[in-house]
């Protein structure tokens, strides 16, 4: 989200048009979600990033730039275990070739 705001007058509250609060929860949401799922470690390392960029127009004037994102744990699928004896499956799956 972008701003341009009084150098002097920058606060937390001001930062994302003042919903900075909310994306935060929004983003921890997920990361507890994440967290929970039986699919991630649980000991693996998330993060709730928040990035604030400061881009001054003069030495009054800012452009704010807010950036807000989570880094999860990623989710690992076991493999499939497949009989490859089982001629029936191989036939379920279209291969006509198998005696």
């Amino acid at each position: 989200m972008e701003n341009i705001t009084p150098i002097g007058e920058i606060t937390m509250k001001d930062l994302a048009g003042g919903e900075l609060q909310k994306l935060f929860d929004e983003q921890l949401s997920i990361v507890r979600k994440n967290i929970a799922d039986k699919r991630t470690w649980i000991k693996a390392t998330r993060e709730v990033v928040i990035r604030v960029i400061i881009l001054p127009t003069n030495e009054e004037y800012a452009q704010i730039v807010c950036k807000i994102g989570s880094k999860l744990a990623p989710i690992s699928v076991k493999p499939a275990m497949v009989d490859l004896t089982n001629q029936q499956y191989f036939k379920e799956q279209g291969f006509t070739k198998i005696k």
